[in-house]
């Protein structure tokens, strides 16, 4: 029975992978959403400007269709007359980024259906690529006001900030690592800014008072102190 069972598992993991792709491909292509950013990140680097290799521009439609020196680049419906499917196919284009197989899949099916385009021309700043970052970069995006994760369960977050930190640790499976003992913090403290662990005298004067009002006034000490600046005068 456990046998019987185990076939049947694994069969049904051989097979869902193939429904998904079997839709996809019955899908049209948006040019917008899935060709621009395709060719912005692999071709364009390349191929647009004022000089582009092989005179071909294919963030124009009408350049594109035309092609460069060795002819059309890009003709609706026609695999065979296309010379960029053609470079693509046979693996010289592009020469360090090789398109993988689904985008290939994704072109080839574009090219088939007629090649119809969108926005004209293609921005290649708007995509961010393997050698620079695009308009569409996580850091230039619109600020957003995310409310912090509620848990009633929480009782290590102090801040807003914990809060998130404290979600990302549990959908992970993971806790907090436990508060440092003062031994620990005047140690990270006095290592960090002077590069020396601190002395048996100034370690039991913490451990006696622990407190943030004492963290705070010895982080200060440290700061204005001589080995601070010594040893950051060194990078």
């Amino acid at each position: 029975m456990r046998q019987r069972s185990l076939t049947f598992a694994i069969t049904v993991l051989v097979l869902l992978p193939a429904a998904p792709v079997g839709l996809a491909a019955d899908t049209p292509v948006n040019f917008d959403r899935q060709i621009a950013p395709l060719l912005a990140t692999k071709c364009l680097e390349c191929h647009s400007g004022g000089k582009p290799k092989g005179s071909l521009d294919l963030s124009v439609r009408q350049r594109a269709q035309r092609g460069g020196e060795s002819g059309p680049a890009i003709v609706g419906g026609q695999l065979g007359n296309s010379l960029a499917w053609k470079r693509v196919a046979d693996g010289e284009m592009p020469p360090k980024h090789p398109l993988t197989p689904s985008e290939r899949s994704l072109l080839k099916r574009w090219i088939l259906a007629g090649a119809a385009w969108g926005t004209d021309p293609i921005d290649r700043f708007a995509y961010t690529t393997s050698a620079r970052a695009g308009t569409d970069w996580w850091s230039l995006q619109p600020l957003e006001d995310p409310r912090p994760p509620a848990d009633n369960q929480d009782e290590w977050s102090q801040t807003d900030l914990d809060r998130f930190v404290r979600a990302r640790l549990k959908s992970n499976g993971l806790l907090p690592t436990p508060d440092a003992t003062p031994r620990q913090l005047i140690r990270r403290l006095h290592i960090d800014l002077l590069g020396l662990p601190p002395s048996p005298e100034t370690v039991a004067a913490f451990v006696a008072d622990p407190s943030e009002r004492a963290y705070a006034q010895l982080a200060d000490r440290l700061l204005a102190s001589p080995g601070y600046g010594e040893r950051w005068g060194r990078h």
